[in-house]
């Protein structure tokens, strides 16, 4: 069922929208009889604490209060270690880094030093090959002993004239 909208409606429809809306009108007066209301919520009385009963909460109150300080200090105590388990495991790791590396230095460094010795040995080995083929000459090598007489240097000087502008070359 379609319900329209009276204003914009010709005349002849509006007789069909009453007999529309007279029929949902009492479909609704069906439902709100069905409809019970609500029952009021009265508030309720409390009774009154004993005594009794109040050092009771309160004994329970601070019991509860104990354990959890127990349970935290606890809890504290273990994430303490927990912490220092993890910075001692990181302590490792860099001491393993930094060893590794100083190894590593110290490996290349101690095989220069094993290439150096083979090179040392290898040259040994080839003097005392030299050595052992050498002939030892009974006369010296140099025969004469030369002195050859050394001549000064002259040296020049070049003299600029500022008046003319012309070059000199004097000797000193």
């Amino acid at each position: 069922m379609r319900k329209k909208n009276t204003l914009f409606e010709d005349s002849d429809d509006t007789s069909q929208i009453e007999a529309v809306s007279e029929s949902e009108s009492s479909e609704n007066e069906h439902t709100q009889l069905i409809e019970e209301p609500e029952p009021v919520k009265r508030p309720r009385k409390k009774a009154e604490m004993t005594s009794e009963r109040r050092k009771m909460l309160i004994d329970n109150l601070r019991r509860g209060r104990e354990t959890s300080l127990q349970k935290r200090q606890k809890n504290k105590i273990l994430k303490d270690i927990d912490k220092k388990e993890l910075n001692e495991q990181k302590e490792a790791k860099d001491q393993e880094k930094i060893l590794n590396h100083y190894n590593k230095k110290n490996k290349q460094k101690t095989e220069i030093e094993n290439l150096k010795n083979e090179l040392i040995l290898e040259r040994n080995k080839n003097k005392k090959t030299v050595d052992n083929e050498k002939v030892i000459p009974s006369k010296p090598i140099i025969n004469k002993v030369e002195t050859v007489k050394i001549q000064p240097i002259k040296s020049h000087r070049v003299v600029y004239s500022t008046l003319t502008g012309e070059k000199t070359i004097v000797e000193i």
